[in-house]
């Protein structure tokens, strides 16, 4: 027995004479990393969402890369391709998710490397944590582009919607020049919630028609506990009437978009709580039929101020209202309370929710490891 630099007991073997490990602590040491990097590689994953979704360090991707030339050749191929624009977003019907992220972080390094700061990025759609991998295969037509910057010298002034601005600029050039088709069909680009319109007043929306949407937050820690943090603390929205749900009865994008988030956190929450009744079963289906995906209220202002059909108000007070309500009873019951806050994404708030630590870092994992594998 022999013990290795990090203090973790090693075995020889007496027929090979080489040392081994019964447990490592170093995940990407693990045999079985090797083979998870070679299939994300060949599915256009980056080196920092590799790293995020395998738990390991960047570091030892690149080790595990450099000694071995299979990876080597899958990376450099998938690289050759994204830049040559061969690979397609669009793949027998179904979006490349994998290829949109992987675009999405190349042009998040770039800014980075112009800017001098650091720059995460994810591309969430809101659909993630229900594992309904045939929803890449719907007509998407909105894109969101959420940016994190964090570790900001106290120092240094950062204006949000610049970086925005920035970014979504950079990533429309390299669209326009490695991916023509998807680019031609934007219509709408949202900076820092300012909208511009692409096409002319009277325009009238095709299927084909995409939103870009881009967001920056100053960040604690990552723009993945960011975005968690925000959809848990969406609970106190849905329960107090603040931020989106407050313009449900009057407003057709947040009435949508309450419906959405409700919809993601019955998904994270919903198995605490009672087995929904047969009458709220129905309203769930109603409420996922809800979700819009058309562009038109972003181009015809009077399809947005439409008021809340009785079908939508029967969703808010028969199921959205007891059963998060519920949800936030069960989340404070237990040991290690804390109290979690965020601001809010798409418009001007703040929002903090009290649940145990258990509850809370079970959340954080789901979303974030739904996020990741959404692929």
């Amino acid at each position: 027995m022999k013990s290795s630099p990090n203090g973790a007991q090693r075995y020889r073997c007496l027929d090979c004479s080489k040392y081994f490990q019964l447990e490592y602590k170093a995940l990407g040491r693990l045999p079985k990393t090797k083979e998870r990097i070679i299939d994300m590689c060949s599915n256009g994953s980056g080196i920092r969402d590799t790293a995020r979704v395998l738990k390991v360090s960047t570091k030892i991707f690149v080790f595990l890369v450099d000694n071995r030339h299979t990876c080597i050749n899958i990376v450099t191929k998938c690289v050759k391709q994204t830049m040559r624009g061969a690979m397609d977003l669009s793949i027998s019907g179904k979006f490349n998710n994998s290829l949109w992220r992987s675009i999405l972080e190349i042009n998040a390094n770039e800014l980075s490397k112009q800017m001098g700061i650091n720059i995460e990025v994810i591309s969430p759609f809101g659909f993630e944590v229900t594992n309904k991998k045939t929803l890449l295969s719907k007509k998407l037509r909105k894109f969101y582009a959420y940016l994190g910057i964090n570790k900001v010298d106290e120092n240094q002034i950062i204006n949000l919607k610049d970086i925005s601005t920035a970014y979504g600029e950079l990533l429309l050039a390299y669209l326009e020049k490695y991916h023509k088709l998807f680019y031609e069909d934007i219509i709408i680009k949202v900076y820092q919630d300012g909208f511009i319109k692409l096409r002319s007043f009277d325009y009238i929306p095709q299927d084909s028609d995409k939103l870009i949407d881009v967001q920056t937050r100053i960040t604690k820690n990552n723009i993945y506990q960011d975005y968690a943090d925000y959809i848990i603390c969406c609970l106190s929205a849905l329960a107090q009437d603040k931020d989106e749900p407050a313009m449900f009865s009057d407003n057709v994008r947040h009435r949508v978009r309450t419906i959405q988030l409700y919809i993601m956190l019955e998904n994270i929450f919903g198995h605490l709580i009672y087995e929904m009744t047969e009458n709220q079963k129905s309203l769930y289906m109603a409420a996922f039929s809800k979700i819009d995906n058309s562009l038109g209220i972003f181009t015809d202002s009077s399809l947005l101020n439409i008021k809340a059909s009785d079908d939508d108000v029967q969703i808010m007070l028969d199921l959205i209202k007891p059963r998060v309500s519920e949800i936030v009873k069960v989340l404070k019951q237990g040991h290690n309370t804390q109290t979690i806050e965020s601001r809010s994404y798409h418009v001007s708030g703040k929002l903090k929710l009290e649940l145990t630590r258990k509850h809370y870092n079970n959340a954080i994992n789901f979303i974030t490891q739904t996020y990741q594998e959404f692929i």
